[in-house]
């Protein structure tokens, strides 16, 4: 593996990192809105974000990070 395709493949690690937390974050929010209406279906809320339409595999991988 050479040191292009480490950070390729790092950066892509990366960005999917950032959009489970993104969407974990979306979905622990509506769950809170949603607990005055009976308890949280976790399960729902992890299946209507986690669904392979949402997320591009070539579109992720080419990210770029800028650190400030």
């Amino acid at each position: 593996m050479t040191a292009q395709s480490l950070l390729q493949t790092t950066l892509f690690l990366l960005s999917l990192l950032f959009l489970v937390q993104a969407s974990s974050l979306l979905c622990f929010q509506h769950q809170e809105e949603s607990l005055a209406q009976g308890p949280p279906l976790l399960a729902t809320s992890v299946t209507s974000w986690w669904s392979p339409q949402n997320i591009s595999l070539p579109s992720a991988a080419s990210f770029t990070f800028s650190f400030h």
